[in-house]
């Protein structure tokens, strides 16, 4: 219960946060065009692992069992990872020493929710989630994407030794 509490005062101050960046992004508009867009690239990106976490998670059953694959065989916590990614946006999009002060918040309050998730589903998957800890990373993409290109071609060659 006291998680489940924890959990909530932070997903509070994320979107207090976000809504501060919102109206500091639209008061304080940036003049160097090539940070803008890459702001906005930034946003694509963060956009794109959100939404393709989302329906891995939809088409699998994710309240009942654990999810490794698709964007989760790559990284343990890709919604979060795309959520960090928008706000990281916000500072290019705008360089405000409030909206960099949000980010940063922002960014640790997800980081928080994660290690207590993670808790969470330790106690409900036990040794499978521990596996899961050791073979994916919590959000280095590049690092979950070089593993998985690892595994694969470990896998492919048979009696390899290593």
């Amino acid at each position: 219960m006291q998680r489940e509490i924890k959990k909530r005062i932070f997903q509070i101050i994320i979107s207090i946060c976000l809504v501060l960046n919102i109206i500091f992004l639209n008061l304080f508009y940036l003049t160097y065009e090539i940070l803008h867009i890459f702001g906005h690239i930034l946003t694509g990106i963060g956009a794109f692992i959100y939404i393709l976490s989302l329906i891995t998670l939809h088409r699998n059953n994710y309240r009942e069992s654990l999810i490794s694959k698709g964007v989760y065989s790559i990284v343990r916590h890709p919604l979060f990872l795309g959520v960090i990614i928008m706000f990281f946006s916000h500072i290019f999009l705008s360089q405000n020493w409030i909206i960099i002060l949000n980010t940063i918040i922002a960014i640790a309050c997800i980081y928080f929710i994660c290690y207590i998730e993670e808790k969470e589903n330790i106690e409900k998957f036990g040794e499978e989630y521990k596996k899961y800890i050791k073979k994916v990373p919590r959000f280095n993409f590049l690092i979950g994407i070089w593993r998985l290109i690892a595994l694969k071609k470990y896998q492919r060659v048979p009696n390899s030794r290593l």
